[in-house]
């Protein structure tokens, strides 16, 4: 697959404002080796240092702020292999980015548009970036967080959508189980589909909801626990996920085919409605569900046991489907 990333892509001297060093929470700073120039708003290639001795490489404007141990390098490897199916323009799962925003964004966490201007948003898994980029339409400010090499997709898409706002995206590569934010430090916090592939959702969860502010708003959706479905799913990924990343990219790409024509008669028989999707599309799916090193599955109750736990004063459902569920919660201001 080639890189979607492109030759002009920078990162904003500005996000040194909304970040920290993952190991210790210091300040970071751009190398004064080198040849960046220190009074640049914007940084291509360089590296980032923290008072802790810790350096971070920032490739193609995208920081990489990974721990040297400890952050979950299987996963940073099987999801970047994952987001090399997508082009721009790919629909993500079958939604379009618009339909994405609304039905998994604004509507569930009842704020109103007009109040989002300015906000701090931590998009927690961005994936490939489509949504990150369309929320700047929206007035947010942007962090957005992926353990893989996804991000790089998210910069090529900055191009790619006219109404978005640049400057207010930031793409950082980086552990939601070592996030780069400090504590209290964000508006918002949106996280689909994404925690229960780290090695603990709920310890991720906990730590995410520490960095936001009182008065904020989280939203997360999570696979859901169903008897026979989560069994089955569990007994395949136990052999799929034994396959050598690479080799089991490439057989996404031949069970692409068979893939969606499965789903297709799912459609016929009345048994799912299953979106139509391209060969890519449906490499990508096969690798989510089959190759992921971690997959958990929740129960409602579970979830939002959490939110209360860690101090959400309200919390509601969202986006509950055959797959998974949302929750939302709301910090007391």
């Amino acid at each position: 697959m080639t890189s979607h990333a492109t030759e002009r892509s920078y990162m904003q001297r500005r996000l040194l404002s909304l970040v920290c060093c993952p190991t210790c929470g210091g300040a970071l700073d751009v190398e004064p080796e080198g040849a960046l120039d220190q009074e640049a708003s914007q940084i291509a290639d360089g590296t980032l240092r923290c008072a802790c001795g810790q350096r971070f490489p920032v490739r193609r404007g995208v920081p990489r702020l990974l721990p040297e141990s400890g952050h979950d390098e299987r996963t940073e490897a099987s999801f970047g292999l994952e987001w090399d199916y997508h082009e721009v323009g790919d629909r993500t799962w079958g939604w379009e980015v618009g339909d994405r925003v609304h039905q998994l964004f604004v509507d569930p966490m009842r704020i109103p548009v007009e109040s989002l201007e300015g906000k701090v948003l931590l998009d927690a898994g961005c994936g490939n970036g489509s949504q990150s980029v369309a929320y700047s339409e929206l007035g947010l400010e942007v962090v957005a967080v992926d353990v893989s090499s996804g991000v790089e997709r998210g910069r090529a898409l900055l191009e790619a959508r006219p109404p978005s706002r640049p400057d207010r995206v930031h793409f950082v590569q980086a552990d939601l189980q070592h996030p780069p934010l400090p504590p209290s430090s964000v508006d918002l916090i949106h996280s689909f589909g994404v925690l229960h592939h780290t090695p603990n959702t709920e310890h991720t969860f906990r730590t995410l909801s520490r960095v936001l502010r009182p008065g904020g708003t989280f939203y997360l959706w999570v696979h859901k626990r169903e008897p026979v479905v989560t069994t089955l799913l569990t007994v395949a990924r136990a052999v799929t996920t034994r396959i050598p990343p690479k080799a089991l990219s490439r057989l996404a790409r031949i069970l692409a085919v068979p893939f969606e024509l499965f789903r297709v008669l799912l459609n016929r028989l009345g048994i799912r409605e299953c979106p139509p999707f391209s060969p890519r599309e449906s490499a990508l799916a096969i690798l989510d569900i089959f190759g992921a090193p971690h997959s958990h599955y929740h129960t409602r109750s579970e979830v939002e046991g959490w939110f209360r736990d860690e101090g959400f004063v309200e919390v509601w459902a969202a986006n509950d489907d055959r797959r998974g569920f949302g929750v939302v919660g709301r910090k007391a201001p």
